[in-house]
């Protein structure tokens, strides 16, 4: 006679505990706080009440429609989130100048490359945040995204070479690393930590690190039209 108990437990044993689900929707406040923004903004209403609303209806949504919880960051960097913000508006200027003057000066065509760049973190939401920052800078654009080696392929404007191409990855992780000493996890900042301390040029990565028994790769490729 077969025991049926043991699946059982080992399914038991794979669910969250209560104490641990619990911890998981705690942990999901700023959404709620990202959701009552939009609902207020959607409104055009920053009153109390418009708020107090807008608390109750994502509370709502979060309980009646909930998803996949999203692992926020445990910690943040007031000094380099602003730093960060300042360089992004600065980035989103000058490129909005570049985009604006190619696009009136007589000359050659200009080549459009798609440009693969490996990042250094594994973390879901800061891989997507870097895609949002790429959408919104002028000139640049994700098309894609390979999720098991953190690699993002973006699809850029006047990269004519390979040399133009690495400086793009270049100021890519540039950003990334921003990020990540602004809002980025622990982990990830350890990276960059280790990196500022190196002052080798070298970019430390999650995946490699954890592939160290096999070869690891090129660091991006590249394709023009």
């Amino acid at each position: 006679m077969t025991n049926d108990s043991t699946p059982h437990k080992a399914a038991a044993q794979n669910k969250p505990s209560a104490i641990e689900d619990r911890r998981s929707r705690l942990s999901q406040w700023p959404m709620i706080v990202g959701l009552t923004f939009l609902w207020a903004a959607l409104w055009q209403d920053f009153t109390p009440s418009t708020i107090v609303l807008g608390i109750i209806f994502s509370t709502l949504v979060m309980l009646f429609f909930p998803l996949p919880p999203v692992p926020f960051a445990d910690r943040i960097n007031v000094y380099h989130s602003f730093t960060f913000i300042l360089y992004f508006l600065w980035k989103i200027t000058v490129a909005t100048w570049q985009v604006a003057s190619k696009s009136i000066s007589p000359g050659p065509n200009v080549i459009n490359s798609v440009v693969a760049v490996k990042l250094r973190t594994q973390d879901d939401l800061l891989m997507t945040l870097i895609g949002h920052v790429y959408a919104l800078i002028p000139g640049s654009l994700v098309i894609d995204v390979d999720r098991p080696s953190s690699t993002l392929f973006l699809h850029v404007i006047d990269v004519p070479d390979e040399q133009a191409a690495e400086a793009f990855r270049v100021d890519s992780l540039n950003i990334e690393a921003r990020m990540i000493r602004g809002f980025g996890s622990k982990r990830d900042f350890k990276l960059v930590q280790a990196e500022d301390q190196a002052n080798d040029g070298v970019v430390l990565r999650h995946s490699e690190l954890e592939a160290s028994d096999s070869p690891v790769g090129p660091e991006g490729e590249t394709w023009t039209s």
